[in-house]
């Protein structure tokens, strides 16, 4: 028996600073995350695709796709929003 699977995958890689969230209207933290596909076996991570990156509200989790050049930006500055 060969236990496998396939999934999101969700990682945060860095916080971004505050911001007001255009949804909650909250002035609150942001943070960028990374959001995947993956394929699994027997629970080992396989193989990893259709990367994306996401800013994101961490109140109501509202968020919006930034390219992958601006995320060392928007996490070492807080720039942005």
């Amino acid at each position: 028996m060969i236990i496998v699977g396939v999934g999101n995958n969700m990682v945060k890689l860095g916080d971004a600073g505050y911001y007001k969230c255009p949804r909650c209207h909250n002035e609150c933290p942001f943070c960028v995350m990374e959001i995947s596909k993956k394929f699994d076996v027997f629970w080992i991570p396989v193989a990893k695709w259709d990367k994306r990156y996401y800013l994101t509200c961490t109140i109501c989790s509202y968020g919006y796709e930034v390219q992958k050049e601006e995320i060392n930006q928007y996490i070492k500055t807080g720039a942005g929003v």
